[in-house]
């Protein structure tokens, strides 16, 4: 049992016995299946504040940290398990060009770096966002966001061997304004815009479906991270273009949230770095006649629409 102690309460779960009768009081599917079972129990285990980072992950003095010895986000999507596949990745890369007689000192501090840019940028999917979970129509988006920017960037950068290319690493994550600078400020607006939207409106939705790969451009995101490019530039270049395709996706989703819950003009160009539901309608069209406002995109408002559960069910 994973909760968000605002919601439920510690002292109600840190029990077997509580946790049973938490089960049938809030998942009874579970506990039907759990309640003849009680003998076979072999441990139970509780924890608080399981989420941790740590202050560095890998040291010029030839040591590193792998899997959850060094940081753990969330069970949420089990994002431990790419982290350990990522630290794995680069503690090996390490070792086997130390073992060869390379000097890795620089590469060690970008890995470092890296590594802690890249757990800094998954925070926002899970900080707070547990009170989501009740929103049909906020986690329908979110979670189609969250498979995307998986995908779309730390996926693909992974099967390119991205992750050990020092280049590629220097050219996305270490100049000023870097790609992966301006993917996780994307990231956390996104996400904030998100809690703005959930406390604001949560329609009553039932019985309905959302598949994320349904919208065209997430598709092409899941089948890309196949796609092995030909040099550090071609997929430079392929991540700048999913990222610019993010963006869009992001300025639609608000495009039409703010339409709606605010009133500002349904054709509004949004710019995704500093779009908020919090600000006011004249901030937000002034937002729209910056230089970085992204104008409604039609193919993006056709894969956006899949979205709208409160359109099926007009429908």
């Amino acid at each position: 049992i994973v909760a968000d102690p605002r919601f439920h309460d510690f002292t109600s779960i840190n029990k077997l016995d509580k946790a049973y009768d938490w089960l049938q009081k809030n998942e009874p599917l579970c506990a039907k299946h759990l309640e003849d079972k009680r003998d076979k129990v072999l441990d139970f285990k509780v924890l608080k504040n399981y989420s941790y980072d740590t202050k560095q992950f890998y040291s010029t003095d030839k040591w590193g940290l792998v899997g959850e010895a060094g940081a753990f986000l969330d069970p949420f999507y089990s994002p431990g398990t790419d982290f350990i596949s990522m630290s794995n990745s680069w503690v090996t890369d390490l070792i086997l060009r130390d073992y060869r007689g390379e000097d890795i000192y620089t590469r060690t501090i970008i890995y470092d770096r890296v590594h802690s840019k890249l757990f800094e940028n998954w925070v926002p999917i899970y900080l707070e966002k547990y009170e989501l979970f009740d929103n049909a129509q906020v986690m329908s988006v979110k979670i189609t966001w969250d498979f995307a920017i998986y995908w779309g960037i730390p996926s693909l950068m992974f099967t390119n061997g991205a992750l050990t290319n020092i280049e590629v690493l220097r050219a996305l994550f270490t100049v000023e304004n870097s790609f992966g600078e301006r993917f996780g400020k994307l990231n956390k607006q996104v996400q904030d815009f998100y809690l703005e939207w959930g406390r604001m409106d949560n329609p009553e939705l039932s019985n309905l479906y959302v598949d994320p790969v349904s919208l065209p451009f997430n598709k092409d995101l899941q089948t890309g991270i196949e796609t092995i490019h030909k040099s550090d530039e071609e997929l430079i270049d392929k991540l700048e273009e999913n990222l610019s395709k993010l963006e869009k996706f992001a300025a639609e989703i608000f495009r039409v949230v703010s339409y709606k819950l605010k009133g500002t003009p349904e054709d509004m160009p949004v710019d995704p770095y500093k779009m908020s539901l919090n600000l006011s309608n004249e901030e937000l069209i002034e937002q729209g006649t910056t230089p970085a406002a992204i104008e409604r995109d039609d193919e993006m408002e056709k894969a956006a629409s899949l979205l709208w559960l409160e359109e099926k069910v007009m429908f």
